[in-house]
C-alpha cells in the first residue's frame, strides 16, 4: 500500500510544480525575457572591460617591484602628513608665542599706565583705614567665670 501512495502522490507535486512555473513565468516572463535581451546586448561590454580590468591588475602584481613601489610610495605619502602635522605645530606654537608676548605687552602697559608717574598703586580712595583692636583673651575668660 506504501507503494500506491507514493505512486499517486509524484504525479500531483509534479502537476503543482509545473503549475507554479508557468504562474511564475505568465507573471514575470515579460521582465525575464527583457533581461536576458539586455543582458546579452551588453555583455560584450561589459565583459571587456572586466578582461582589461584584471589584465591590469595582473599586469601589477606580476610585477617585480610592484611591493616595494608601494611601500615607497606610502612612505613618501608619510613624509608628506608628517611635515604637514610639523608645520601646523609649529605655527601654533608661533601663535601661542605672538600671545603670550602681546599679553606680556598689555600687563606691562598697564603696569606703566597705573604706577607711573611716580605714583604708587593705590586700593580704594587712598585713606588709610584704622587697624581693628585685638580683644584680649583675659577678659573673656573672666566673663565665662563670672568674675
Amino acid at each position: 500500500m506504501d507503494d500506491v501512495d507514493v505512486k499517486q502522490a509524484a504525479p500531483t507535486s509534479v502537476k503543482e510544480i509545473i503549475g507554479m512555473f508557468t504562474g511564475f513565468m505568465a507573471a514575470y516572463g515579460w521582465y525575464m525575457l527583457f533581461g536576458f535581451v539586455a543582458l546579452v546586448y551588453f555583455r560584450d561590454a561589459i565583459e571587456d572591460q572586466i578582461e582589461a580590468y584584471k589584465r591590469a591588475q595582473r599586469k601589477k602584481t606580476d610585477e617585480p617591484d610592484y611591493d616595494e613601489k608601494v611601500r615607497q610610495n606610502m612612505k613618501s605619502i608619510r613624509a608628506k602628513q608628517q611635515e604637514l602635522h610639523e608645520q601646523k605645530v609649529q605655527e601654533a606654537a608661533e601663535l601661542r608665542k605672538l600671545r603670550e608676548e602681546e599679553a606680556r605687552e598689555s600687563k606691562i602697559d598697564e603696569y606703566d599706565r597705573t604706577l607711573g608717574n611716580g605714583q604708587g598703586f593705590v586700593l580704594g580712595d587712598g585713606t588709610p583705614k584704622p587697624k581693628p583692636k585685638p580683644k584680649s583673651k583675659k577678659s573673656h575668660v573672666s566673663a565665662a567665670n563670672g568674675t
